[in-house]
């Protein structure tokens, strides 16, 4: 049975010709030939793909032109991905469960896929199924290329696709030396934090709701140091962070001037996170924390974040790099909370009698939680009876906790003013 919702999106062995011609009477390998023709007798639509052209309709007449997409910089790629993809709207109308069955080279694919997934068409090459994620090499040098990065000034919110995917943020030069300044350490400019998007939670499978839209725009651009690690990790570099609470409104008109930003969108949520690792391993961002070798950025930046423990006590007494807010002090500590492999297996953290009181937890409540530098909202048990009382606990997810902590841990607990509870 003929598939309704399939399109056919043709390559031809050479598009170079000497004299104007028809699109379907471009040379084709005899495999691609023999799907045109069954096309055809199916009724089903097909295209011509050209890099110099996007997208040929078979009666269009094509000119003599010489242009490879292969030797195209990646913007000229995703820049026609997007163009051949709004004619194909044009030219059918929704693309909403449509299947483009693509029989061309890896660069046509590839220049194809984020466009035709916004779209919400699915991408197929016969010869490999439908279209997976691309592999981490392919995401590292999309987030690598500065002429995918656009200036947070210049974004619009509707450029930003409500897809999952990767992201990378580039600092400019006046950028990297404040950086530089605040933390004491070198930063170079360039890419500085990645990110992603929509991945699914493991081991448990959870599916996360989250977009690239949801995450650059809401979440970091115009959220809260609350909300983002990668804006609490700024504000802590440049000395706007003090006594938990940040000047949000001079690092958001701090990150419009110097930061960029790039991504790449992926349809599998379900190995994205594994690629994320692999692209974090390759490019260091130098403020990203969680899961990364320690360095003695890293080290400062955690310092400025928490203020606690045995950094942040030998830092009350040597000033850190830069200036820093006068409200800033060192927390009073809250003891040692361990994380067992009971406390793994149930998905919870027990905060003990004596830390209850001191961080008035004392009533039953949903929580804003933040566990290494990733933010949570859970529920919270003070467990206070009736029989006797017991610690309190806080109720995070056995997945979170594998994927955030990795194994049994001791945490030091501290409560900000804005009631987040810190736990590092």
């Amino acid at each position: 049975m003929p598939d309704p919702h399939a399109v056919l999106l043709l390559g031809c062995v050479s598009l170079t010709v000497d004299a104007p011609r028809l699109a379907r009477d471009l040379d084709v390998s005899d495999l691609v030939g023999q799907r045109r023709a069954e096309a055809e007798d199916q009724g089903l639509p097909w295209f011509v793909l050209s890099a110099d052209r996007g997208l040929l309709r078979p009666d269009d007449l094509v000119s003599p032109h010489d242009l490879d997409l292969r030797e195209q910089p990646a913007s000229y790629r995703l820049a026609w991905g997007a163009w051949v993809i709004e004619r194909l709207r044009h030219e059918l109308g929704s693309l909403t469960g449509v299947r483009l069955e693509v029989h061309a080279g890896e660069a046509y694919a590839g220049a194809l896929a984020e466009a035709a997934h916004e779209a919400g068409a699915t991408l197929i090459r016969p010869s490999q199924g439908p279209r997976q994620a691309d592999p981490a090499g392919v995401f590292v040098t999309s987030l690598r290329d500065v002429t995918r990065a656009v200036q947070l000034e210049y974004l619009e919110e509707s450029r930003v696709p409500t897809t999952p995917g990767l992201y990378s943020w580039w600092v400019d030069e006046p950028g990297a030396a404040a950086l530089a300044s605040g933390l004491g350490h070198r930063v170079d400019p360039g890419i500085i934090y990645v990110g992603q998007a929509g991945a699914t939670r493991w081991p448990s499978g959870q599916r996360s709701p989250n977009s690239l839209r949801g995450r650059l725009i809401g979440m970091h651009r115009d959220g809260t140091v609350n909300f983002s690690a990668f804006r609490r990790n700024l504000a802590a570099s440049l000395s706007l962070l003090g006594a938990g609470r940040a000047d949000e409104g001079a690092l958001t008109d701090w990150m419009r001037l110097h930061l960029a930003v790039a991504w790449r969108s992926s349809d599998d949520v379900d190995g994205l996170a594994a690629v994320e690792r692999d692209v974090l391993a390759e490019l260091d961002p130098v403020l990203n924390l969680r899961g990364m070798p320690a360095s003695e950025v890293r080290l400062e930046l955690k310092r400025r974040r928490s203020k606690k423990g045995l950094l942040a006590a030998r830092a009350c007494k040597e000033p850190a790099a830069g200036p820093e807010l006068p409200s800033e002090r060192c927390p009073g500590g809250h003891g040692r909370l361990n994380v067992t492999k009971k406390d793994f297996a149930r998905g919870q953290i027990r905060i003990t009698r004596e830390a209850k009181r001191e961080m008035r937890l004392m009533e039953a409540t949903d929580l804003q939680v933040c566990l290494q530098g990733e933010m949570f909202f859970c529920q919270y048990d003070p467990r206070l009876g009736p029989d006797k009382e017991r610690s309190g606990l806080v109720r995070l997810g056995a997945a979170n906790l594998v994927r955030v902590l990795g194994g049994p841990v001791a945490l030091k607990a501290t409560r900000s003013p804005d009631g987040v509870l810190d736990l590092a």
